[in-house]
């Protein structure tokens, strides 16, 4: 089975980020801002922050699941392909193998000109789909109720005992290229998945990460809210995962926020 893309480990990675913060920080978190909320006018004892946090944790939890169940599938499904696809290219040598033995036998009974109207082109074709077309063209001038021209060549008779094998490797290539055909529409109906499956991670990831940054601020953990940060322009994970340093840079001093981190605005 292949592995999955960087696009999509980093996705993952950053959610198990997003969600393990809420496993290790959410009664804190919740805490702060229940602390918070007794200072403030009104009545707000009926609030459960934690339990809020760990619904953004759900939400979270589910779109990575579905999204790495997706990739799964589909990596599943291509690794599948191997096998049909060596299938098919034996299948094609060995039907391209037969005709050119027989073309040139052919040849030398009948002479090129004859042998072209016996369905033996003067090239091989270079892809499967060629190498099919002409032996199905070989098997319609090739019949049998059809007496072959006579040969060139005294005392030298041609028959057509080679039919069958002919008729076999093009039968032979004929379904593995139907079975290659099959498992590229099976591999995309299976990308189609992931696809929407990214997407939907994506916008999850955005909201859940948006929401618990929010709330972290409010909480006053600044650091906490950095960590789980969604990332301008990476959909789907957040500022540090995947980010590369610029040719150059070293290790960054100590106490340097991460990459693309830009306090938040308190409201007092």
């Amino acid at each position: 089975m292949s592995e999955p893309r960087k696009m999509t480990t980093d996705r993952l990675k950053s959610s198990r980020i997003v969600e393990h913060s809420v496993s290790t920080h959410g009664e804190q978190i919740a805490a702060k801002l229940a602390e918070r909320a007794q200072g403030l006018p009104g009545d707000f004892s009926a609030l459960d922050f934690l339990a809020v946090l760990l619904f953004l944790q759900a939400l979270q939890t589910s779109a990575r699941q579905q999204l790495a169940a997706a990739d799964e599938a589909h990596r599943n499904e291509i690794a599948n392909d191997d096998g049909v696809r060596e299938e098919r290219d034996a299948a094609g040598a060995d039907l391209g193998a037969i005709i050119q033995a027989q073309r040139d036998g052919f040849r030398a009974a009948f002479g090129p000109t004859k042998a072209k109207e016996l369905g033996f082109d003067v090239r091989l074709g270079r892809n499967d789909g060629a190498r099919l077309a002409q032996g199905k063209r070989l098997l319609a001038k090739l019949d049998p109720e059809k007496p072959l021209p006579v040969s060139r060549i005294p005392g030298v008779s041609v028959d057509l005992g080679v039919r069958p094998a002919i008729e076999a490797a093009v039968t032979r290539l004929e379904t593995a290229l139907d079975n290659v055909a099959d498992e590229k529409t099976k591999a995309d109906a299976t990308q189609v998945a992931k696809d929407f499956a990214m997407k939907e991670f994506d916008a999850t990831f955005l909201r859940v990460g948006r929401t618990l940054e929010a709330l972290y601020t409010l909480a006053g953990e600044l650091d906490l809210a950095a960590r789980v940060r969604p990332s301008r322009r990476r959909p789907g994970r957040t500022e540090t995962v995947g980010e590369e340093p610029d040719p150059g840079q070293g290790e960054p001093e100590p106490g340097t926020p991460p990459v693309g981190f830009q306090p938040p605005v308190l409201i007092p």
